[in-house]
């Protein structure tokens, strides 16, 4: 599992020439923390503030601070900055969040809601190997899980077995969140990942026949112009 976004927060300047080499944009470290498995270490300044010229004159190059810090990718956001240095606010927040669903995972391996909830954010920021663990984690714990949360596990599930061309378990995937509740608004769009997946499968009888039903029990739906569509294409082959 990815470790959270550890956040040490500092109140720092701007970077030095030597010492720690810091990175400017917060989104860009977020990226480099993910695909290096590292915490981050955020450090917010201000031209104003006295005490961060001065961890910049010293802490900042100490050779063993700057050593310590290669553990970590350094990042520093102006808290006077642009629009989007000040929205770190909003990834603090979901730092806080990992963190807790990380430690209620640690409590109890079998927790359904924190292992969807960590694995439906680990999904929403790409990273999809742990997003893909953590979910199927939850919908083997699930059972008594809200209906809407359990569909939208398997959901997520059969979009990354999609993607990585597991048809078969996603077929079992979309299924089953079918069957928990036929009547959720979401049962269009389930049977239209479901009728893509017997496409690229192959079984495109079974893909035809899945859209039809769209087409059919859904006309209102904004998925019945896609089946429609797709249905028109699949004429063509």
């Amino acid at each position: 599992m990815t470790s959270a976004l550890a956040l040490s927060l500092i109140l720092a300047a701007p970077a030095p020439s030597v010492g720690i080499v810091w990175e400017k944009k917060f989104d860009k470290a977020m990226e480099q923390a993910r695909e290096a498995d590292k915490p981050v270490m955020v450090d917010f300044w201000a031209e104003w503030c006295g005490w961060c010229h001065r961890l910049d004159r010293t802490t900042y190059v100490d050779p063993v601070v700057a050593a310590k810090a290669e553990n970590f990718v350094t990042v520093k956001v102006n808290t006077e900055g642009g629009r989007r240095e000040i929205e770190v606010d909003r990834a603090l927040e979901a730092a806080r969040r990992v963190s807790a669903w990380e430690e209620a995972i640690e409590e109890d391996p079998a927790d359904a809601a924190a292992l969807f909830a960590l694995g439906e954010h680990l999904f929403e920021q790409d990273c999809y190997e742990e997003s893909h663990d953590l979910l199927a984690r939850a919908a083997s714990h699930d059972r008594k899980r809200p209906t809407q949360e359990r569909r939208r596990t398997r959901f997520l599930l059969a979009i990354l077995q999609h993607v990585q061309r597991q048809f078969a378990e996603a077929e079992v995937m979309i299924k089953e969140a079918l069957s928990i509740d036929p009547q959720a608004p979401d049962q269009p769009q389930l049977l239209y990942i479901l009728g893509r997946t017997y496409v690229q499968w192959g079984r495109y009888a079974e893909g035809v026949a899945t859209m039809q039903v769209i087409v059919r029990e859904h006309p209102q739906s904004p998925m019945a112009q896609k089946a429609r569509e797709t249905l028109f294409l699949l004429e063509q082959k």
